[in-house]
């Protein structure tokens, strides 16, 4: 049985398989060979036994019938049923020598009595041939009635040849008869014989598939269940036990992996062990971070919501700065637009004091004249008025006249005098409020350049504060998302937790899994 232990699961089998097949092909083909031979002897007696009893027994009823023909015809009372009678007499001894010569063509003439018995046959025949054909050509010939020469045949040389041809073709039934009870015995003899042999070697078939299967199935079977106990074993967590192989067969290998398996199931269930531990430790570690983690977390969240809330108040406050902003701007647009308009208004006032200025002067320049004039008068009055003296009587109205001129000169120049003081202090007026008018100018293209400084600072500040306000949104924006992430943080921190107490939860579960195996002391010493 060791030996058989070398040699291949697959190599077994297939010689089993292939010593079945010879087996199953030996009996096969001695069924086959026994079927054709009984075929053959089936054929052999059909074709010798039967077919040359039938014939014989057709050869005999032949001449039978034959002898009823030549009675009838020798007996009938006219032409045509003699003819007819002859005819059928004749047909039958065709017959009967047609079925004779098949008869002894079938005869085995292998020995003595069976070569006797065909000659006899043929002798008898051959006598029978020539008183039949005699006794037909008498009653052929012979007239209506007159049968008394074929009568004379017929107890003579016809009725001594049918009885030899009678126990001739007998002797062939009888030969035939016998021929097929011995061929049916030697065949009963050859199927009991083949039956025996072929139950034999069907039985030694048996046997020897039985052998081979209980011989396999034995050194197939053991080391299956030896692998098959350390498999339950390891099922039920015993790892104390390796199975010991022998032979280099597929089973001899089975029992090798298993004996690897068992010796790393251990090695990981003791690694699994340590590590199950670690695992243990550090989830617990990991749990207690984490809800640390949490605490702040939510102490995070709850100190950006308030960072939220405060972001919001100065968004508010700087969303309403930059409102006031816009508002002062537009203020300051509108006043730079008015003193723009006040500008004008004082350039034009300038203009018209520069050109009141300019007819006062003319006025006083024409106050002049007038003055001159009047003093002119005044200087002709006076000298009319001498001239008048100097006339005496005939001057004397002239010389009232050159007094009214004179004072009228007077008057005029007293009123010209007046005149150009009051165009002088109305000049000095004109020109000090055109002096206060250019300072006014002056002042209001200065207020409109701080204006449009302030207009411009405004804008700056509307616009610092409109960015401010997209800063200050995104950054309220920015610490919504931190708040979110924030909370999604303080989700992940929670599901880390549930992950480290379902981590913790597994260790443990698989520390009473791995609990279960049972590793012997001296396994990794």
């Amino acid at each position: 049985m060791a030996w058989l232990a070398n040699v291949g699961v697959g190599t077994r089998l297939i010689v089993s398989y292939v010593l079945l097949a010879l087996v199953g092909g030996v009996i096969s083909t001695v069924g086959v060979v026994i079927t054709a031979k009984m075929n053959d002897r089936a054929a052999s007696m059909y074709a010798r036994d039967l077919l040359g009893l039938k014939v014989s027994a057709a050869a005999l009823s032949a001449a039978i019938y034959s002898d009823r023909a030549v009675r009838s015809a020798m007996l009938a009372d006219d032409d045509d049923t003699r003819a007819q009678s002859l005819l059928q007499a004749r047909r039958y001894r065709d017959e009967e020598r047609t079925d004779l010569a098949e008869a002894l063509r079938r005869l085995d003439l292998r020995e003595e009595k069976d070569r006797k018995l065909a000659i006899v046959a043929k002798l008898a025949a051959s006598d029978y041939d020539r008183a039949f054909d005699q006794i037909v050509a008498v009653i052929a010939g012979a007239k209506s009635g007159d049968n008394r020469e074929a009568r004379a045949l017929l107890f003579s040389d016809f009725g001594d040849a049918i009885g030899p041809v009678d126990e001739a073709l007998r002797a062939l039934v009888g030969w035939s008869t016998r021929s097929a009870e011995r061929s049916a015995a030697e065949t009963a003899k050859f199927y009991s014989l083949s039956r025996v042999a072929q139950v034999s070697l069907t039985i030694a078939g048996i046997m020897l598939s039985l052998a081979l299967g209980i011989l396999i199935s034995r050194s197939i079977m053991r080391p299956l269940a030896e692998a098959v106990a350390v498999a339950d074993a390891v099922a039920q967590g015993d790892l104390s036990h390796a199975p010991q192989s022998a032979g280099q067969d597929e089973l001899a290998r089975l029992q090798d992996a298993l004996a690897r398996m068992v010796v790393n199931l251990r090695t990981v269930v003791q690694r699994v062990r340590v590590g199950v531990d670690s695992v243990a430790t550090a989830s617990r570690e990991i749990a207690a971070g984490n809800q640390d983690l949490s605490s702040r977390t939510e102490q995070q969240a709850g100190s950006l919501q308030q960072t939220v809330a405060s972001m919001e108040q100065i968004a508010g406050a700087v969303a309403q700065s930059s409102a006031s902003a816009h508002q002062a701007n537009s203020l300051a647009s509108t006043v730079s637009a008015t003193a723009d308009r006040s500008g004008l208004a004082v350039g034009d006032v300038v203009r018209t004091m520069a050109e009141i200025t300019a007819s006062s002067r003319r006025m006083a320049e024409i106050i002049g004249v007038i003055d001159g004039i009047a003093f002119q008068t005044n200087i002709l009055a006076l000298n009319a008025a001498v001239e008048a003296a100097r006339a005496g009587a005939h001057g004397r109205g002239f010389a009232v006249v050159a007094a009214e001129v004179r004072n009228l000169a007077q008057r005029c120049a007293q009123a010209a005098q007046e005149i150009k003081c009051l165009i002088s202090h109305s000049t000095g007026r004109i020109e000090k409020g055109a002096q206060t008018v250019s300072a006014a100018r002056d002042t209001l293209h200065e207020l409109v350049a701080q204006v449009q400084r302030v207009t411009e600072l405004l804008g700056e500040v509307a616009r610092a504060s409109a960015e401010q306000n997209s800063d200050i949104g995104q950054v309220n924006q920015a610490v919504a998302q931190l708040d979110r992430v924030t909370q999604q943080n303080a989700g992940l921190v929670e599901q880390g937790s549930a992950a480290a107490r379902s981590l913790q939860a597994q260790a443990d579960e698989l520390a009473a899994s791995v609990a279960m195996f049972r590793i012997s002391a001296s396994a990794f010493a």
